[in-house]
């Protein structure tokens, strides 16, 4: 049986519409919310005006007249209040604070050993760090309007249940049931490389881009993958692990098929360099970065070797991704993907050419994440946009 919108529902599909034309595409008028809702200017006047008393947008000024009276504008008021981004980790938790405008406002971040991530570790660790942004910014929690956490792993976005984490004990708890009691504010979860590429479609490199893939490129890899606007998710939200994808297998005699991820084999080569450099047991996973940054400046050839190996990995399956997308737009994200994006890309480019048609190079555009390679917190943080737009 099919619902009945009620009156009521309406108005709350039109305050939406309205809200996110002017979040998103404004400062704009009465008459330009019109032009780009479709709603009349009488139902324009009467959804906007209580949202003008509730202090989510205000008047800015007066469009240039060309004679007759001038209108005004109206554009997202970002002091109405605040979302939260939480990136987690399998060592780390950070929170940062954006206002509503999603403009960052300050951060916290803490680190702890492996031992030390357990899951009760992990609530009193988000919990504490965000009461210190409340007291360091003089924010009353009410004004909260949203907390959105990126997670490592497969997990539920609708329920908040992991289906499959890196931290084995995280894996089938439900993190918005585990964080029920700790905020006011209602709660969104979901894998970091979606937040990713949400972040990257809204407010990044992505805004102009339809059709687009979000590479996360670390130790852990994954993407997100926007095709005609809209983020895959597939049916379980699991769509979009690409560093699950198979890169090869073998038959051995016992009939035993053994298979390499493209993280296993990107992994396997990081290992191999900090084996040979005599730094297997000691590196510190937060230090690859800024030493693999370091020989590659000094023209390492073991180094250099191994982020040539990396590339020819990597652009195997970005072949596949370009075959099966046709993307318009690459955005390298995660430590590796923006940190080493000037030795990756040449390389991947030139590999591609051999790997895909023409065409789709030809048509394809290569960035950097706008964000950097630090965290998601810009990614998590807009998981709780949206659900204010849903909710609102």
């Amino acid at each position: 049986m099919k619902s009945v919108q009620t009156l009521k529902d309406v108005r709350l599909i039109n305050r939406n519409k309205i809200l996110r034309n002017i979040y998103f595409s404004g400062p704009l008028s009465r008459l330009e919310i019109c032009d780009f809702t479709g709603l009349s200017p009488a139902t324009v006047g009467n959804l906007v005006n209580p949202l003008i008393d509730e202090g989510v947008i205000h008047e800015v000024g007066f469009e240039e007249s060309n004679g007759g009276r001038r209108r005004v504008i109206l554009e997202s008021n970002k002091d109405y209040g605040y979302f939260l981004g939480v990136d987690i980790g399998r060592t780390y938790v950070q929170v940062d604070l954006f206002d509503f405008c999603m403009n960052l406002k300050t951060s916290e971040k803490r680190v702890f050993p492996l031992e030390q991530n357990s899951l009760e570790h992990l609530k009193q660790s988000v919990v504490s760090l965000s009461k210190n942004l409340f007291t360091k910014f003089q924010i009353e929690e009410q004004k909260i309007l949203g907390i959105g956490m990126a997670l490592p792993g497969f997990v539920d976005n609708d329920t908040g249940e992991l289906f499959w984490c890196p931290v084995k004990e995280w894996e089938g708890q439900n993190i918005i049931d585990l964080f029920f009691d700790s905020f006011n504010a209602p709660l969104a979860v979901d894998n970091g490389s979606k937040a990713m590429a949400i972040a990257e479609r809204w407010f990044g490199c992505g805004q102009n881009a339809m059709d687009m893939v979000v590479l996360i490129l670390g130790r852990g890899i994954g993407s997100g993958i926007v095709t005609d606007g809209s983020l895959i998710r597939g049916n379980q939200n699991f769509a979009g692990e690409w560093g699950h994808s198979i890169l090869k297998f073998n038959i051995e005699s016992s009939n035993k098929t053994t298979t390499l991820s493209i993280e296993n084999a990107v992994n396997e080569k990081l290992d191999h360099l900090w084996k040979i450099k005599g730094m297997a047991e000691s590196i510190d996973p937060s230090d690859e970065l800024e030493i693999l940054s370091r020989l590659l400046l000094e023209e390492d050839s073991e180094a250099k070797a191994i982020i040539m190996d990396i590339a020819k990995i990597l652009a195997v399956g970005v072949a596949n991704l370009l075959n099966l997308f046709n993307p318009k737009l690459l955005i390298f994200g995660g430590w590796m993907g923006v940190g080493l994006y000037k030795y990756l890309e040449p390389h991947i480019k030139e590999e591609l050419e051999e790997l895909v048609f023409p065409p789709l190079l030809k048509c394809l555009d290569f960035s950097p994440s706008k964000f950097g390679s630090g965290d998601s917190c810009i990614g998590a943080a807009c998981l709780a946009l949206n659900k204010y737009f849903l909710i609102s």
